[in-house]
């Protein structure tokens, strides 16, 4: 028989997606990583081994004072560039920027890496072109190219990387000689009234042919050496905002304000270029394209989704989605000896209390509690930087936050009649992740570089005391210098998992503090993983091949859930599951569920069967088939968390909410208006 599990749904909580900004490819052997910036300047790196299923590796939170309107590989080192005027290259493990430049030219609108990935190029908003040599240890000034009038939209290199292609606001697209930094052509596009037509895109073929976007909906080719116009396209109503070109130059992709994206195919016996097909995979502005080379395209814009398919299956519309919730419940924590839900927003920490009344009235109300919290809280960070990390000890009266540079650690009383925060310590300490012992006694840090990780004792800790530091990390000889990105603890506080950047997980005691056990590698990363209520046993969700594994304790055996009908149901979906959270319902029943934004799977099942050795790469069989539920009846679906006994909370936000804070789409005339 099912145990029962009531529900408290809340809609009323305010995230709001970010619009993307740039993408970029990186491709590594048979897998490849893609950058991708967002509107609020954070930037989030998504990667795969095996070309198909994409996981969220990495997030790199943003600044309120920035924005990122570049993004560029060179060498699997990204650099990025913005409306500040400068050049960053980014420390992936720090999430920070190892090197920063200025332009000398203004704010930075594009910028290129050249074929070898020796140089950048980045087009200014005084009309002019920097060149920049990247070295071992950061990035060199070359020289400028010749001024022109107006700002630099778009660049690109000739693959040979003798030339540099402009396009600017002033109506023109110019070819520049890299090694007298002289513009040797200049084409100039018709203009439409008192306005110059704006170039936001152009692309350079290896025969020389130029290909341009402009604000007046073309796609235009001309030919390289002499300027003249080889073929045009009226593709969008508006402007065209976004060229990519296949790896083979035998196909180009363009997107624009109105949410289609063109694809033009070459005939080599005719050398033109035809229209082979459209697409709408998205609702609003397609800002940015890219193609990888594995035959990859990927489209990011306005309505905050990442939508990805093959070029080879381009018309046949086998796109996959890829919403930006992904990871969203690591922005809410439940703290059930209080009764209170913390949501971290970029910029600040919001804290809600759920009474106790609310909480007895979801019997009667079936299941589903209707009334809202009540905000008691609001922390705000301090200076521009976003939260990167946050966590709320159990009993409600400790809360921690950092951001890529330092922490803070409030003492907080929500139960009071007048709720506050003292902030009891500091120190510049950042955090990948952080998290309270169930009996709030201690704080586990995973920082960022080389301390490992850090326990934090929170007895007797005051303004002019600081909690002892104890770093686990080095109870493994000579691995002191592992960088643990992730910890998770066990409900009975005894044990902690931690993994590293090299997607290898450690078992640690809280209690003796020393190394318990290595859990056998996966080839691939686990995206989410959680305890089991007893401590005995260590659940994992794998990013790539989106398969459940079960690790043991006591025979320290790694093997597989089975989850393949599951997988085998979402295949057929748009949107690819990509799980937020693991949830244990109960350890007796073997209950536990699975949720990604828009589906709460229900799975019930036991341990006895053998899942096979994942390390010594056994055929697993299975002795059981697992049953599992799947519950399509959320929105969009943030946060789900057990809140006590028989009592799940979920945070889902309404897809009409977002749209709301989205822009408007392109207005069309429809038939009968």
């Amino acid at each position: 028989r099912a145990m029962d599990i009531q529900t408290l749904r809340l809609r009323f909580i305010e995230y709001q997606p970010q619009p993307v900004n740039c993408l970029a490819f990186c491709d590594i052997g048979n897998g490849s990583r893609l950058a991708v910036s967002r509107a609020d300047s954070s930037i989030e790196i998504w990667a795969t081994a095996n070309g198909e299923n994409y996981y969220k590796d990495l997030f790199i939170p943003g600044r309120s004072d920035v924005s990122i309107e570049a993004l560029v590989w060179s060498r699997n080192r990204l650099f990025s560039a913005g409306l500040t005027g400068c050049i960053h290259e980014w420390s992936l493990d720090l999430r920070c920027p190892t090197t920063t430049l200025d332009s000398c030219a203004g704010p930075v609108w594009c910028m290129c890496a050249n074929s070898d990935q020796s140089m950048l190029a980045a087009g200014c908003e005084e009309g002019q072109v920097r060149l920049l040599e990247i070295l071992s240890d950061g990035l060199c000034h070359v020289r400028g190219l010749d001024k022109q009038e107006g700002r630099i939209l778009s660049l690109a290199w000739h693959p040979s990387g003798e030339f540099i292609i402009t396009g600017g606001a002033d109506g023109t697209i110019r070819k520049y000689d890299v090694t007298c930094g002289r513009s040797i052509l200049r084409i100039t596009l018709e203009r439409y009234g008192s306005q110059s037509t704006l170039v936001w895109s152009v692309k350079c073929l290896s025969d020389g042919t130029i290909v341009s976007a402009d604000s007046c909906g073309k796609v235009n080719f001309w030919n390289g050496v002499h300027g003249t116009l080889s073929r045009s396209f009226h593709s969008h109503k508006a402007d065209t905002l976004a060229i990519a070109v296949s790896a083979k130059e035998d196909a180009v992709y363009v997107s624009g304000i109105d949410p289609k994206i063109l694809r033009l195919q070459k005939l080599e016996e005719e050398k033109s270029w035809v229209v082979a097909g459209d697409v709408c995979f998205h609702t609003h502005d397609v800002r940015c394209l890219a193609v990888s080379k594995s035959g990859v395209l990927v489209s990011g814009g306005i309505d905050t989704n990442i939508m990805m398919c093959p070029t080879a299956s381009f018309a046949r519309d086998s796109r996959t989605e890829y919403p930006p919730f992904a990871n969203s419940a690591s922005r809410f924590i439940v703290a059930p000896g209080g009764n209170v839900l913390m949501y971290q927003a970029p910029t600040e920490l919001k804290l809600w209390q759920v009474s106790s009344n609310e909480l007895e009235s979801l019997s009667s109300a079936g299941g589903l509690g209707a009334a809202l919290p009540t905000s008691v809280m609001e922390i705000k960070a301090k200076g521009p930087l976003h939260i990167m990390s946050s966590a709320i000890s159990s009993d409600a009266s400790f809360v921690a936050l950092c951001n890529v540079q330092e922490m803070w650690l409030y003492k907080v009383d929500v139960l009071g009649h007048v709720p506050r925060a003292e902030v009891v310590w500091k120190s510049r300490i950042a955090c990948y992740k952080m998290q309270f012992t169930p009996d709030s006694r201690e704080l586990v840090l995973a920082t960022i570089g080389t301390k490992g990780i850090l326990v934090l004792s929170l007895i007797d800790v005051g303004l002019n005391s600081e909690p002892s530091q104890l770093d686990l990390a080095q109870q493994k000889k000579g691995k002191g210098d592992m960088v643990f990105t992730d910890i998770e603890i066990s409900p009975t506080g005894e044990f902690m998992a931690a993994v590293t950047s090299k997607k290898r997980m450690y078992l640690y005691s809280l209690k003796s503090r020393c190394l318990i056990s290595k859990v056998p590698h996966l080839d691939v990363q686990p995206v989410v993983f959680c305890f089991d209520p007893l401590g005995t046993s260590l659940f994992l969700f794998s990013g790539e091949n989106r398969e459940l594994f079960k690790y043991s304790f006591a025979d320290e055996h790694l093997s597989s859930m089975g989850i393949t009908a599951l997988k085998s149901r979402y295949k057929g979906r748009k949107k690819l599951m990509l799980p937020n959270q693991i949830i244990v319902l109960s350890a007796m029943e073997s209950l536990f569920a699975v949720y990604d934004n828009d589906c709460l799977v229900i799975i019930r099942g036991s341990s006895g069967y053998d899942g096979g050795d994942i390390a010594a790469g056994k055929k697993r069989k299975l002795q059981q088939c697992l049953r599992y539920q799947l519950m399509f009846d959320y929105q969009v679906l943030l946060f789900v968390a057990l809140f006590s006994q028989n009592r799940l909370i979920t945070v889902e936000r309404p897809i009409e909410a977002i749209l709301k804070g989205l822009p408007p789409t392109f207005a069309r005339n429809r038939y009968g208006t």
